[in-house]
């Protein structure tokens, strides 16, 4: 039942894409260009822009690549985020550059996109930025949380594991969570002395959730894998 809701949801998000680039490609108002052109069009309005990078991801459409390269390093800030995300899951091995200097730059919205982009698009590369930001005490624990967070996402995360044990003993309520996350989704059991010490840190962390919650999630996960 789960499986054909989801490819009914899935079917549901590829329809509104194509009609969305369709409607555009049919507007006189828009005319003069093809339709992903207007992702990195200084003209277009935000929104617009940010549909258009979801359409082409949804639709994996390759040509879109050269509009959303461009506004992930020209476009505002919601616009680069969005272009971020949509090359990491088309798998844009050559926007890394770019993505790597978002992760190293001070603007928190794309380097959300930037994040999330890597992490999918892996490779040593990305854990050794990974982990130099997740050791920078230099950047904020937000920044350094979203890398956390990602980090099990990365293939090969696992060698960030030892640098996620030593965060869940930072004074960092958000550091400590986003850690704790990471290490469930890794599932080693060597983690689990670290994770049961964070059993009682009630401070809330994330949408009403604590440290504590978190771990407990995280240490079910790890002994679910473990369980005969």
């Amino acid at each position: 039942m789960r499986d054909a809701m989801d490819d009914r949801n899935l079917n549901n998000h590829v329809t509104a894409a194509r009609h969305l680039v369709h409607s555009i490609e049919q507007s006189a108002a828009h005319s003069s260009m093809a339709p992903y052109e207007l992702i990195c069009n200084p003209g277009t309005e935000p929104a617009l822009a940010i549909e258009l990078a979801w359409a082409a991801w949804t639709l994996d459409d390759r040509r879109a690549l050269p509009a959303l390269r461009l506004a992930l390093v020209s476009g505002p800030a919601d616009v680069r985020e969005a272009a971020a995300r949509a090359l990491g899951q088309m798998g844009d091995h050559s926007s890394k550059p770019a993505l790597f200097a978002l992760l190293l730059s001070d603007e928190g919205g794309p380097i959300a996109g930037a994040v999330e982009a890597l992490a999918l698009l892996g490779g040593p590369d990305t854990l050794a930025a990974f982990q130099a930001v997740l050791d920078d005490e230099r950047r904020s624990d937000h920044v350094r949380g979203m890398v956390a967070e990602y980090a099990s996402l990365v293939r090969g995360g696992e060698a960030l594991v030892e640098t996620l044990h030593r965060l869940t003993r930072s004074p960092s309520a958000v550091l400590r969570f986003w850690s704790a996350h990471s290490l469930g989704a890794i599932g080693e059991d060597e983690s689990l002395g670290y994770l049961r010490a964070l059993l009682g840190d009630t401070r809330e962390a994330w949408r009403g959730l604590t440290v504590g919650d978190e771990a407990k999630a995280a240490v079910q996960c790890i002994e679910g894998r473990l369980a005969p």
